[in-house]
């Protein structure tokens, strides 16, 4: 009989002579296993400017002189929801020739106007004038908006060849979710070690014994065994 750390010792070391080989899986397949190279971002994300709320897009500069006692109006000029393209008109500075201060109504994860450069959030504006069918056409400022204001930049969460998983790394559902706004569907990742658990002892009975004879013992620990290991991502037999 030896000695618990000499046995685990001896484990440790047999384990560093195998070098497992990797294998291409599908993302789908990809939770708990183990990848085996770094994995590096092929693009930004996001891979534009966008809102990070739902409200109006404006230029900080117009709402410098803002206070309650002298709030700033804006006309409402346009709307961009997530998914659309900027409206020509509201795509470059000819914006201010339409008004002398402008907004454009934003939700959240639409594309951010080129002449904007904030965003105030819609329940920290006052709207001053609707028309028909409950459309805003001015809105009312009562603070400045500083600049880069709830405004997601392109990058802001991946630059090109940043490190988006190390590796060795054991991919959870955010890792997945991480690689799947990149766009990859196909990754490496190390084969699972095979282990064979093999129960000892003639005081040993299956776990499924119902009457025990005396001196037997049900095999609780091969079940352990085999459920932990699993959980670790080796293939168990």
């Amino acid at each position: 009989m030896i000695q618990f750390s000499e046995a685990q010792n001896l484990i440790f070391k047999l384990a560093r002579q195998f070098i497992l080989e990797t294998e291409t899986i599908p993302l789908e397949e990809a939770d708990g296993r183990v990848v085996s190279e770094d994995i590096f971002s092929p693009e930004f994300v996001p891979s534009f400017d966008n809102s990070a709320m739902d409200g109006f897009a404006l230029c900080s500069k117009d709402t410098l002189k803002a206070s309650a006692l002298n709030p700033v109006e804006l006309s409402v000029v346009s709307m961009i929801a997530a998914g659309d393209e900027i409206p020509l008109e509201t795509s470059r500075k000819p914006i201010d020739k339409i008004t002398l201060a402008g907004a454009v109504e934003i939700m959240t994860g639409a594309p951010m106007p080129e002449y904007f450069d904030s965003v105030i959030k819609i329940e920290d504006t006052l709207p001053t004038f609707v028309a028909l069918h409950g459309k805003t056409i001015k809105i009312a400022i009562q603070s400045g908006v500083p600049v880069g204001n709830n405004v997601r930049k392109k990058g802001q969460d991946y630059q090109i060849g940043q490190i988006v998983i190390k590796k060795a790394t054991k991919l959870r559902p955010d890792g997945l979710m991480a690689l799947a706004s990149l766009g990859i569907d196909t990754l490496q990742v190390f084969k699972k070690p095979k282990v064979a658990i093999l129960s000892t002892g003639k005081e040993l009975v299956p776990f499924e014994t119902k009457t025990l004879k005396p001196g037997k013992i049900r095999n609780s620990t091969g079940i352990y065994l085999k459920s932990a290991l699993a959980h670790l991502g080796a293939e168990c037999h």
